[in-house]
């Protein structure tokens, strides 16, 4: 019977039959909302087993140092309440999915009000029975750990974890992960890849979405329910992969984006490394995920991509993006700001309105933007009037040349460029005296700085 054992190992404190968030020790898993006291949780109305698990996940909140929202809690009560005196009553948490129990929520919400929930309240009561339904269904799993729909490694020690992992409180959800097979596949496919360390549980979450949601999306859209993918991968495969990644290049965010080129090139990666693993272990991967169908790889599906045909983010225009001779008078005219200590302002026009800005304290960065204007190379500028180029050449309608050149770093620069003699500073604290800049004077080197600036 489902409940039984639950209350085995847990302290006396926690095997009640009411919860009073007032009083301890619950009193330290609920949060404190100003004007509005906690809940008191009546455990009457539950089924002993759902008794059992409830008090059961508040204990291992109060071990984890966790927080529930009580009054969410105190909801969930109340719906649980409900299909245990039903003629078929439910008895347990986790005989109905976190979706079954978020539509008897709304179902009685409207019975109450005569209205459907706002979209809030499914926000705000997910959360609750989401992490309640993962705890009690990890607390029944009696498999292998990396079966279970719910990574957790906040309490399951038995997830490989790095000693300082940046990602140790995420949860991954599988549940959503279709068909069935490709997601026992990735289950499998980061269980391993954790215990050997080529993965690390920061990464998953990644992987997650680039293997089940768009390479899943893409199989359930195509109506493909096999690990084989194709009745002849030597001849098919190739077609699939570049329906894959026609899929891909159609592929919507929830802002109506479509998928960056670098997202679309790691999940091509992603997918092709995925059936490499799987290729190179299919009699292994056939016996772990009970499916005889993974010992029908070829070779052939670990052959996904040619070269060049991963996606890969446009590179700039390089020479053609130029900046205005204006625009850099302006940006010189401010540069000092760069330079200025913390402590002092300069007042500038922002939008027509004067404004004080106060300085960064950063000489090396000054220095290096000097820098950059005036090792600006000729033929990166119009003998006419100064322009840029590539500038020069779009304002007669002529395509742009490019332009590569080798930057080198060198091994000492002179004063003069580090400030330049046609350039003038004019630092000026609040009460608008001058001050002459902490800088060499043209011709003398104070310091030798090495910059390797790109240009153009």
């Amino acid at each position: 019977m489902r409940g039984e054992g639950l209350l085995a190992d847990l302290p006396a404190a926690f095997c009640v039959d009411a919860v009073d968030f007032t009083a301890e020790p619950f009193t330290r898993l609920t949060y404190a909302y100003p004007g509005r006291r906690p809940a008191r949780l009546a455990l009457a109305r539950l089924p002993a087993p759902m008794r059992a698990e409830l008090l059961f996940w508040l204990h291992s909140l109060h071990a984890g140092g966790e927080r529930v929202n009580s009054w969410a809690l105190a909801e969930w009560v109340l719906v649980a309440g409900g299909p245990s005196t039903r003629p078929d009553p439910i008895c347990s948490f986790v005989e109905l999915s976190v979706e079954q129990w978020l539509a008897a929520a709304r179902r009685r919400y409207y019975d109450r009000h005569q209205r459907m929930p706002p979209a809030s309240y499914g926000h705000n009561h997910r959360a609750t029975i989401s992490r309640l339904h993962a705890t009690i269904t990890r607390a029944y799993h009696t498999g292998e750990w990396w079966r279970a729909e719910v990574w957790d490694p906040c309490h399951d020690p038995r997830i490989p974890l790095r000693e300082h992992e940046p990602l140790r409180t995420a949860r991954l959800q599988f549940g959503r992960i279709h068909p069935l097979w490709l997601r026992r596949a990735i289950q499998w496919y980061f269980a391993v890849n954790l215990g050997t360390g080529a993965l690390c549980l920061t990464s998953l979450p990644g992987y997650l979405t680039y293997l089940g949601v768009h390479f899943g999306g893409f199989l359930t859209a195509a109506g493909i329910d096999d690990p084989r993918l194709v009745a002849d991968p030597g001849s098919q495969l190739r077609g699939l992969a570049l329906a894959f990644l026609h899929h891909l290049r159609q592929r919507r965010l929830a802002s109506g984006r479509p998928l960056a080129p670098a997202t679309i090139g790691i999940s091509q990666s992603a997918l092709a490394g995925f059936y490499t693993f799987l290729v190179e272990r299919r009699e292994e991967a056939a016996a772990a995920l009970d499916d005889q169908r993974w010992a029908g790889l070829t070779d052939a599906h670990a052959r996904w991509w040619r070269a060049g045909e991963l996606a890969r983010r446009a590179r700039g225009g390089g020479e053609a993006n130029y900046i205005e001779p204006a625009v850099v008078a302006r940006i010189m005219e401010h540069a000092d700001i760069l330079g200025l200590p913390a402590e002092q302002t300069k007042t500038v026009l922002v939008a027509g309105q004067p404004r004080a800005i106060g300085g960064f304290g950063d000489e090396q960065a000054m220095r290096a933007l000097l820098l950059a204007v005036a090792r600006r190379p000729a033929d990166q500028r119009d003998p006419a009037d100064g322009l840029p180029a590539a500038a020069a050449r779009a304002r007669a309608g002529r395509r742009p040349r490019p332009c590569r050149r080798r930057i080198r770093r060198p091994a000492a620069l002179p004063a003069d460029l580090l400030h330049p003699a046609d350039v003038q500073l004019d630092l000026r604290p609040p009460g608008g005296q001058r001050i002459e800049p902490a800088f060499s004077a043209p011709g003398q080197i104070g310091t030798q700085v090495g910059l390797g600036v790109r240009t153009g």
